[in-house]
């Protein structure tokens, strides 16, 4: 059409500008057809400064913030992952004649699952299964029917593993080499139980949305071996240890964990004050998070200080109650935190509180809560039990990296 408008209005073809990517057959001054395509200019992208992903931190313990992460961030915890998957022996699987394949219950706008199912499958090719959402037979099936090897989780879904066998019997879970626990610590005794009574590997992990998100990992060979732990640093990155005030008189370590790295965010979307509050001078970011680094290079997560109970005038961890906790019988899923208490004497303090979920064929009765507090208290400090009690609730509160809304209990 154009064409023919400009023959009628007399303008020669080679005056006809084609903006669009489809080809047109024009003709050079020497009057031979030849194919032109509209120019296009590339967009000039800044890996090291513009966005990829705008990401919201967990808000568990105050306003969720917009994390800024660039696609030199994205790229290099892709990397980062990948190295540390390939160190190990057959990936996910633990053997080299098994093809991995990996099962998506983490949603896939959180940033664990953009990067380490979404982006990372896709980088390493493996063949992934999405799930819309969790059902414990539904995720067995899943397993069953797909031959999955691998699966992120968080911490309750191992809890409901090991709660209802009389779901989990009818499947053959067999394939599945190893699954990924990340959104909160796990303790050692649920790594064993699992283990001991499916047969199951649990691999940990440690990060946060600022990293991109991770920043530790396991691999198939060190879960069994450092239960406790989630794992060694990534490639590329330091780690600083910087002592908290008031640790804990028990000999517990209490110091903040400080990350520098390529996968660190550039800074919270448009709050520079938190941005620098968050970033030493020397450009190590304060995760918030506690803990120590044992003497094989495993990092051990014992807290974070914003959830830390006061007790006493000494640092509190929730989740090393927690833990203990759900050893119990009737104990199916658990969070601590912590209440305004008055000792005898007439002093205000913190104390720790339990808010749990019993599992069936258990009644929620203050006989059963008795046992759980008399169960918990008997291996700990004084000043670390639940002196602040314990209820029942139908359900523990947590986001959608399974991590503890702490500010929604009441108490």
């Amino acid at each position: 059409v154009a064409l023919e408008a400009t023959a009628r209005a007399g303008i020669p073809p080679s005056r006809v500008i084609v903006i669009d990517d489809l080809p047109t057959q024009l003709w050079n001054n020497n009057g031979h057809e030849r194919p032109i395509w509209g120019a296009h200019t590339p967009p000039i992208c800044d890996p090291a400064r513009d966005l990829a992903f705008l990401v919201y931190s967990s808000g568990t313990s105050g306003l969720p913030k917009p994390v800024m992460l660039s696609h030199g961030n994205i790229v290099a915890n892709l990397c980062q992952l990948a190295s540390r998957r390939s160190a190990g022996v057959g990936g996910y699987s633990g053997r080299r004649d098994i093809e991995d394949r990996d099962l998506a219950l983490m949603p896939l706008l959180h940033i664990y699952g953009l990067t380490a199912i979404l982006n990372l499958n896709l980088y390493m090719g493996v063949p992934t299964f999405i799930m819309s959402q969790f059902r414990l037979d539904s995720f067995c099936a899943a397993v069953q029917q797909h031959q999955v090897t691998h699966a992120g989780v968080v911490p309750g879904i191992i809890q409901a593993l090991l709660s209802y066998p009389h779901i989990t019997a009818p499947y053959n879970l067999s394939s599945l080499q190893m699954m990924s626990s990340v959104g909160s610590p796990l303790g050692a005794d649920l790594v064993h139980a699992l283990y001991e009574n499916l047969s199951l590997r649990v691999g940990q992990g440690y990060g946060l949305s600022e990293c991109s998100p991770a920043s530790h990992t396991q691999t198939w060979e060190d879960g069994p071996l450092y239960p406790g732990s989630v794992g060694r640093l990534l490639p590329n990155m330091t780690a600083r240890f910087v002592p908290v005030d008031d640790a804990d008189q028990s000999g517990d370590s209490c110091e903040e964990i400080w990350l520098r790295g390529p996968n660190v965010f550039l800074g919270y979307l448009g709050d520079e004050e938190a941005t620098r509050e968050n970033f030493s001078a020397d450009g190590f970011f304060k995760t918030g998070d506690v803990g120590f680094e044992d003497e094989h290079g495993n990092l051990v997560i014992t807290g974070r200080i914003k959830e830390m109970i006061k007790s006493d005038g000494f640092q509190v961890a929730p989740a090393q109650l927690e833990n203990i906790a759900l050893r119990h019988c009737a104990v199916a899923d658990v969070a601590v935190t912590g209440v305004h208490w008055v000792t005898p004497d007439g002093t205000e303090t913190e104390a720790p509180a339990a808010f749990v979920v019993v599992k069936s064929g258990h009644v929620a009765h203050e006989c059963t809560a008795e046992t759980i507090r008399e169960f918990v208290d008997g291996q700990v400090a004084s000043y670390k039990r639940l002196r602040g009690g314990d209820r029942f609730v139908s359900a523990i509160p947590r986001n959608a990296a399974g991590k503890i809304m702490r500010r929604k209990l009441q108490c």
